[in-house]
């Protein structure tokens, strides 16, 4: 039976089997024409159907009766290169009497120019039988043939995206894979790959491992940092040292142990903030600066304004702190000032106050000292050299903003300074000024430029080095703006697209802080992350991940009844594609969380009933997996949906739903905690494990600072589950200092199932 080609191709093979060719298409079609060149055309056809590569392409040309002679071409460069090197080599000169490119206007050649583009050549020899039978056996190998594929290293910013998306999902497994990856890439020399050691252990939550590794510290301290390990690494000393004393052990404390935990070993990770907006890393600049033997209130005032708003208090509460009375107290000594400049303006106390910190490389406020001071050639030599070690496109604008309205300076500057001006101007603003080439300051900027066509690889670069540095809290409490950002990232195609869609963890990170309340204003990113997701063929874990962390801000924030009936839908598209055991715990979890959620209307109501009723179905293909703890989840969450429990039956377990099996640990006489800000899901998750595991105590803890009842949970627990999504900042140090460097289990989301996994898994590894 002959293959019948797309309408696309027919035309060609109809031109090709037209006289002066003896056969036709026709009668091809029909199976009226002989039998020789039915089968010599269907086994061409059939590597047309799929995808030919570089395979030769040959089909014959009849005149008389019998072959006159053969058509070669290919449908790709490589293929046309090897083509004749092919034909030779398999043929010889024994077979061959004939091989040359066609001649242009050959009818033959033009049709299969037309459709495949490239160069078309004709054979023949004096046995055409034999040139038949070795050119099947020929089709044959090729179709047989693995296709060639490329076996060099991914490229550093597609791995370093998955290795995010890992990190985000708290998938450790995955990451370490990822960083494996790119070590046996070679392309990261051993600084670099420190670097990732940082960022694997900050994704993890891992800042006790960061944070007391002092000598590790100090080395990475030496190095030209890129900003996100600066902030992994002051955030880990400020979660570990700080956090846990602030505020509640009073200004001064927190001051102190500053002091003695961060600035007195580290000092040289404040010689710059390069542009870095992290709260903790906000708040650790301004301790750093109330060290200095004056501290300077413009300083002060400029960094308290990067903090969001729900630190006011804390600006507040560390405002009150005196300035230290004596000068050994403060970490470095007074500048020396000169008996001449006492009683001096405060422009030439700042000047004093700047050379010392310029000495001490403390560049960041250096460089704002110098500008409070008059501009002079010395100090435009000092601020171009801060300039150049902060490397912000901030810093750069200031500078050059001075510069150009400091007015007699201008003139007579010396060539070098001049040049240097120009050569900062031109990174500013780029070689040609009509085309700004800077690096994008924040997320509305980077998808603008997406938008319009930008640089993809720089962009993409930018969003993994530079989003430390860009600001979130007036983007994300602004409607508008959040409206235009989801519309340029859903309107996005080609590798735009692509770059947008690796950039998902670092946007959820953004804009849906852990442990904060979102914003009414990002609704619509929330959206936009779960429709495209949805949309894409391949969905991984991350993804799952990702889309648990928008639905709950959707839920949190409430939907009309149309934007529920859409999100379900969305959801019940992903579910389809990743419908497996492995991902059970997310759709138990997806399910929960719609369930304990208000909807709006019963067409919304039927929605998430007929996800839940779809999931089941999906989990009968798997039932045979099905274990005890999974079964009364799903057994709970019937009871809310209002579903028999007859239509769950059929996927209980043989042995029923306790116990779980000989393997199971024995958790008699021990004690389980929970912390969860998710009561209703806390409360189920205990009644689970005490049916699982017989004479097991488990304790919930939902309170949202540090109290005495969750520092005894955290101490006495024999395993003690810490579900972060849902949870509080105060509540985890709390938890972190009771477990004195222990780590909690972390649940890997929020639902019931999660929080019986963790403890499943957990039992497990403590048993063995």
């Amino acid at each position: 039976m002959i293959l019948v080609p797309a309408d696309g191709d027919r035309s060609w093979l109809d031109q090709f089997f037209s006289a002066p060719n003896d056969v036709v298409w026709s009668d091809i079609e029909a199976g009226c024409a002989p039998r020789e060149a039915i089968e010599a055309v269907s086994s061409q056809l059939a590597l047309l159907a799929g995808d030919p590569g570089d395979t030769a392409i040959v089909l014959p040309f009849y005149r008389g009766g019998t072959v006159a002679r053969w058509y070669a071409t290919s449908a790709t460069l490589e293929g046309e290169q090897r083509l004749r090197p092919t034909l030779r080599a398999w043929f010889g000169a024994s077979y061959l009497s004939l091989l040359q490119t066609a001649i242009s206007d050959d009818p033959q050649a033009i049709a299969m120019r037309r459709r495949f583009g490239r160069r078309v050549d004709i054979f023949y020899g004096p046995d055409h039988a034999q040139i038949a039978d070795r050119l099947a056996l020929l089709t044959r190998l090729e179709a047989q043939r693995p296709p060639v594929t490329q076996s060099g290293p991914r490229p550093v910013g597609r791995i370093r995206a998955d290795l995010e998306r890992a990190l985000s999902a708290r998938d450790e497994a995955t990451a370490l894979g990822l960083i494996d990856e790119l070590r046996r890439s070679g392309r990261l020399n051993e600084e670099n790959l420190q670097y990732v050691d940082v960022r694997f252990k900050a994704g993890l939550g891992q800042w006790e491992q960061i944070a007391r590794a002092p000598w590790t510290i100090k080395n990475l301290a030496d190095l030209p940092l890129p900003p996100q390990t600066l902030s992994d690494l002051i955030e880990a000393l400020y979660r570990v040292y700080i956090d846990a004393i602030d505020p509640s052990g009073g200004p001064s404390t927190v001051l102190d142990a500053f002091r003695e935990r961060i600035a007195e070993p580290f000092p040289k990770l404040f010689s710059s903030r390069h542009g870095v907006r992290t709260p903790r890393v906000v708040k650790a600049f301004i301790l750093y600066e109330r060290l200095q033997a004056r501290p300077n209130p413009t300083i002060l005032k400029a960094l308290e304004a990067l903090l969001p708003s729900e630190d006011a208090t804390w600006s507040a509460t560390i405002g009150d702190i005196a300035r230290p009375a004596q000068a050994e107290d403060a970490l470095l000594l007074p500048p020396q000032v000169p008996p001449e400049v006492a009683g001096a303006d405060a422009g030439l106390m700042a000047d004093a106050d700047a050379e010392a910190a310029f000495e001490d490389c403390q560049y960041d406020r250096a460089f704002e000292l110098y500008l409070l001071a008059p501009l002079t050639r010395k100090s435009l030599s000092r601020l171009l050299a801060c300039a150049q070690f902060i490397a912000t496109a901030e810093a750069n604008a200031r500078l050059i903003s001075t510069f150009d309205t400091s007015g007699e300076l201008k003139s007579g500057l010396p060539e070098q300074l001049s040049a240097r001006i120009e050569a900062l101007r031109v990174r500013s603003i780029g070689s040609d000024p009509s085309q700004n080439a800077t690096q994008p300051s924040g997320w509305m900027e980077w998808a603008r430029a997406l938008a319009k066509g930008g640089n993809t690889e720089s962009l993409e670069s930018a969003a993994f080095e530079n989003r430390t540095t860009w600001e979130t809290d007036t983007l994300r409490q602004t409607p508008a703006l959040c409206l235009e950002f989801s519309d340029l990232v859903a309107n996005l195609t080609g590798p735009a697209a692509d770059i947008a869609r690796r950039a998902f963890p670092l946007i959820a990170a953004a804009f849906f802080p852990e442990r904060e309340a979102p914003s009414a204003a990002v609704r619509p990113i929330a959206a936009v992350l779960i429709l495209l997701i949805a949309l894409d063929e391949a969905v991984a874990k991350a993804d799952l991940d990702i889309l648990s962390t928008a639905l709950s801000v959707m839920l949190d924030l409430g939907l009309s009844s149309a934007d529920y009936l859409t999100v379900v839908a969305d959801l019940e598209a992903v579910q389809a594609r990743v419908s497996s055991y492995a991902n059970l715990p997310w759709a138990l979890d997806v399910s929960e969380a719609l369930a304990l959620a208000p909807s709006p209307s019963s067409e919304a109501r039927e929605a998430r009933l007929r996800f839940f009723i779809g999931m089941l179905g999906q989990a009968r293909g798997f039932a045979h997996r099905i274990a005890a703890h999974d079964f009364l989840a799903i057994e709970y969450l019937a009871r809310d949906y209002g579903v028999d429990p007859a239509a769950v039956a059929d996927l209980k377990p043989e042995d029923g739903p306790a116990p779980l099996g000989v393997d199971t640990p024995d958790l008699s006489g021990k004690t389980v905690g929970i912390y969860t800000l998710t009561e209703a899901a806390g409360a189920r998750a205990k009644t689970v494990i005490q049916r699982l595991f017989a004479g097991c105590s488990v304790e919930v803890n939902s309170d949202t600072v540090c109290t005495s009842a969750l520092t005894h949970l955290a101490c006495t627990a024999d395993i003690f589950v810490f579900v972060w999504r849902s949870s509080s900042h105060q509540a985890f140090f709390c938890v972190k200092e009771a477990l004195g460097g222990r780590d909690p289990v972390y649940a890997t989301g929020k639902g019931t199932a999660s929080i019986v996994n963790a403890v499943l898994n957990a039992a497990t590894k403590w048993a063995t």
